[in-house]
């Protein structure tokens, strides 16, 4: 007997779903760099690369506004966030599949390392670690 390369569906389900998260995220990131970057060079604003970049909107209501005024450093902050969270969503999507598969042994196991990963954000975001 030879082994097939023929995959399950619910395998291949998975691989769709989590290929589109990826590609999707990818994607959306690459936009708003990319919107981020002519809107620096349309308004004239030049763009700081180093850590001295800040914006003038603080807060969720300043985030809206910056995306409504195309403030670059806005955009590409949220591009930054995306771009990170892209490989983050696949657990999630991952975990969505599995249920739906009903294969509760790798959603313990998925949740366990999306809670693991939420653990670390929140110890990293709050200094706990330093």
């Amino acid at each position: 007997m030879t082994p097939t390369s023929v995959e399950s569906e619910p395998s291949r389900l998975l691989h769709v779903a989590v290929y589109k998260a990826l590609v999707t995220g990818m994607v959306v990131s690459t936009l708003l760099f990319a919107a981020g970057i002519l809107s620096a060079i349309i308004g004239g604003k030049p763009m700081r690369l180093d850590s001295g970049a800040r914006s003038s909107f603080h807060g969720i209501s300043g985030i809206w506004a910056g995306l409504l005024a195309a403030d670059p450093v806005v955009l590409s902050a949220i591009g930054v966030v995306i771009l990170i969270l892209t490989p983050i969503s696949r657990i999630f999507v991952s975990m969505i599949t599995f249920t739906a598969s009903r294969d509760f042994k790798f959603v313990a196991i998925t949740a366990f390392v999306a809670i693991t990963v939420a653990v670390s954000i929140v110890l990293g975001v709050t200094g706990v670690l330093r």
